[in-house]
Formats: structure tokens, sequence, C-alpha cells
């Protein structure tokens, strides 16, 4: 249960700063692709969506994986040989900055922990209850729609229509249930449309309803609009996210009113059709509609597509905008994997006295049969608090030690976090780089891994850059009481 909130909680910490990320990228990429076709964007915004929901998913290996490294500290120089309790000097005389940590580990109090998982879990529970019903309730209304004939020239309407887009027969029914002309279903779709349309709508106006409609069915969007709302479900509580959801809706009505257009005789008589039936719609008193139906019309986007329709179109750049959209996704999967590389950890900030009392004690690592590494612990309070004392060790290049003594002086625990068997450590350890002048404080993060009864690795958690990890030191615990 432990394991399963802590998972929880690093996607939800991982999903409120990259939702942003990719939210922000997102409306960046989309502005310069803004004079390409609507159904890039759209495709754009569905990606931005996919990895908003997916990407903080990558951010929970290191949970799962008991033995994954706890805090990473990068370099760029890459000839070193000296490692002094994490402190780095290079024998070229060279040191690169610090780079950042790329993962970073936090700990709540055992009730936040519960009660924020509890929340979570409840929301999804009661977001997915809301879909299910939502669905049950437009097939139900679509259920109780009534077939509808057609007239002769209403009939060869539809049959061009379904021509230029390459559909099948499309069925047609009428409801009072229904504000605006919907598509529901996906095997095989219906066209509802309201009653008013039939007895209070133009030729042109109906027939732009059955076009924009047509257009979603001809691009299945019913059925991918079932499936954007279940990859928002674990995300949807996030702004940024809802963000993502309406621009997918807005430019997928954008992309539609493109092919109904152009199945048309004029663009200008199919934004007039729409402003016309945009007045009828907001005159009438209507009751909701199943939220997801399509429909023709939101009040929201209707000021936007009639613009856009107007709008000049060069067809000679199809191919450009296509190179755009490309290197636009292209930029925005290098941002999604760029933050992968960077990540919150949630972990455990208590664990039971059993738990504890298995680390507790003082440990020592020996090279060539001296002790060169000394690790005190003690349980307080709930806590696991203690020092780890300070060493000079030369190493090979893979890692393992070629020479080992200890150094005066020890470095006080800041945090002790234990996962199963691995404890994890940070310390703040003072030093000077014989390259920079004068002092420095720096967290050091260390992962101690219990093997037998007493015995443990004590593996440091920094590595520099095309440079292996240090091997990890083999500890035996001397006393049960430190």
């Amino acid at each position: 249960m432990e394991m399963i909130e802590c998972l929880v909680l690093t996607y939800l910490a991982n999903v409120v700063w990259m939702t942003c990320l990719i939210a922000v990228v997102t409306i960046v990429l989309a502005k310069v692709i803004r004079h390409g076709p609507p159904a890039h964007r759209h495709a754009l915004w569905v990606l931005a969506l996919i990895f908003a929901s997916l990407l903080p998913l990558t951010t929970l290996r290191n949970a799962l994986n008991a033995d994954g490294s706890f805090l990473t500290l990068s370099f760029h120089d890459t000839n070193t040989q000296l490692l002094r309790t994490g402190v780095v000097t290079s024998s070229a005389d060279t040191l690169s900055h610090w780079n950042g940590a790329r993962h970073r580990a936090v700990a709540f109090a055992p009730l936040l922990t519960h009660l924020l998982t509890a929340l979570y879990v409840l929301f999804v529970i009661y977001r997915g209850f809301s879909l299910g019903w939502a669905l049950h309730r437009t097939q139900r209304v679509a259920k109780g729609a009534r077939c509808r004939s057609l007239s002769s020239q209403q009939a060869a309407a539809l049959a061009h229509c379904c021509l230029a887009l390459q559909l099948g027969g499309v069925s047609i029914a009428s409801s009072d249930d229904f504000h605006g002309p919907v598509v529901v279903g996906v095997w095989p779709p219906r066209l509802i449309l309201p009653e008013w349309l039939f007895s209070h709508a133009s030729e042109q106006e109906l027939l732009s309803a059955i076009c924009h409609e047509l257009a979603h069915i001809r691009r299945y969007d019913f059925l991918a609009n079932l499936v954007h709302e279940l990859i928002l479900l674990p995300i949807s509580f996030h702004p940024a996210a809802r963000v993502i959801k309406s621009e997918i809706e807005r430019s997928r009505e954008l992309a539609c009113d493109e092919i109904a257009a152009g199945n048309l005789p004029t663009r200008t008589a199919y934004a007039r059709s729409l402003v016309s039936i945009a007045q009828t719609i907001a005159a009438t008193s209507s009751s909701v509609p199943a939220r997801y139906a399509l429909e023709l019309l939101s009040p929201n986007t209707l000021e936007e597509r009639v613009m856009n329709l107007f709008k000049k179109r060069n067809h000679s750049h199809k191919t450009w905008g296509l190179v755009q959209t490309a290197v636009a996704s292209c930029l925005l999967a290098a941002a999604c994997l760029g933050a992968s590389a960077f990540s919150v950890q949630v972990a455990r900030s208590y664990g039971t006295p059993a738990e504890l009392q298995r680390f507790v004690g003082i440990w020592g690592g020996k090279f060539k049969g001296k002790t060169f590494v000394t690790l005190i612990l003690t349980a307080k309070d709930g806590k696991i608090v203690g020092s780890v004392s300070r060493v000079n060790i030369q190493m090979s290049a893979n890692g393992i030690l070629t020479d080992a003594s200890p150094l005066a002086g020890e470095d006080a625990i800041s945090e002790a976090t234990p996962e199963g068997k691995v404890l994890h450590l940070s310390t703040k350890a003072k030093g000077q780089i014989s390259t920079i002048a004068g002092n420095f404080e720096e967290s050091i993060q260390y992962d101690m891994r219990l093997g037998g009864a007493d015995q443990t690795d004590l593996q440091i958690a920094l590595v520099r850059t095309g440079m292996p990890v240090p091997a990890a030191w083999k500890l035996e615990r001397t006393s049960t009481a430190p």
C-alpha cells in the first residue's frame, strides 16, 4: 500500500510541472504553425495531451526500482582520480560547473500521504463515473431519436456530401433533446438533427450542418473524443490539461469547417449558415445536450471559426505546412524527452521501528584490512540520524577502489529515507577544490542497501559525465548500539 501511495504521489508531483511545461511549449509551437491547416494544429495538441498524461509515468521507474539512484550530480571532466566524500578533483586541473540534480526526492508525512492519495483516487473514480454516465446518457438520448426522411433535394445534397467525403450511407434522425446537429456513435455513426432544422432552416443551412457533421464522421471524431477523454482522465484536475483539451476541441472544429467549406459552393455561404444556426440556437430554449456528442457550434469559438473561413488559402504551401508541423512535433517531443531526465521522486519520510532498526548500528568499510569509512546510524523520534566519516579514495576508470584512507572529521546526515531494504542518505559535506579558490558546501547522497544481517553496500550516488558510477563499498556492522 505504501508503494502504491508513493507511485501515485510521484505521478501527481510530476504531472503538476510537466503539464505546465508541455502546455506552454505547445502554445508557442502552435503559434509558429498558425498559418497552416487547422488539422495540423489539432494533431499537435493531441500529441501534447498524450505527452502530458504519459510522460509523468516515466518518472515511476525509480520508485519501482528498489536499487535506483537517489540523486545524481554530473560533471563534464572525465579524467578523475580522487574522490573525497563525494568531492571530485581532476588530474588535468580542470573542473566544470556542477550540473543540477536530475531526480529530487521529497517526502510527505504519513497522514498527508494517505489524504492526497485518497483524494486523487476518489477524484479519478468520480471523473470516470461522470464520463461513463455522460456516454450512457448520450446513447440513451440517441436511441430515442426518430428516423427522418429527407426530401429529394435534401437526399441529393446528402448523397453529394457523402460522395465528396468518401462515406457510405449515414442514417439521419431528428430529436428535440439536442439543440444543435450532433454525431453520436462510431459503428455505425448517427447524424441527429434538431427538429427545428428541418422546419425552419433554409436548404443552405441544412446542407452546411450536414456537411460539417459528415466531416466529423470522416475524421472519426466521436471515437477520438472518447479516447482523448480517457487520456485526460488522470490529469483532468490540472488547469493546463483543460487548456490542452479545449485547444483540441477548438482546432477540431476548425478542421471540420475546412472540410465542410471545401465541399460547398462558397465559403461565404457556409459562414453565413453558421451564424444563422447559432442565432437560432441562442434564441430557443433547449435542454443541455449530452456531453460527449459532437456538436456543430460552440459560442466560444464561433467568431474565430467565421474569421478563419475568410482567410486566404495558399495551396502551394501545403508541403511547407507539413514540414512545419513535423518540425514542431519533433521539438515538442524533444522538450518532453528533456523533461523526462528531471523528476520529483516521492518517498516515505518515516519507517516503522522494525524497519529503522535494521539500519541502526556502527558500520565499517575496509580496504586492505584497514577501516577507511565509518557509518554511524541511530533511530531517534521515528527517524534515522547519524554521520558518515570523511575519506580519501582513489579509483580506477571502472569505479573500483585502488586506494582508500580515512580523513579527520565526519559529515552529519541531514536526511535519511528508508525504502524497503534501501536507506537513502543525504549529508552536507564541506571541503575545498584545488582548482577553485575558496570553500564550498554541497549535499552528498548515498544509497545504503542491506545484504545479510550485518552486511550492507554503501553506494555514493554521484557520477561524472562519461565516468561510471563508483562501485559500492562493502560495509559490516561492528556494533548494534552506536
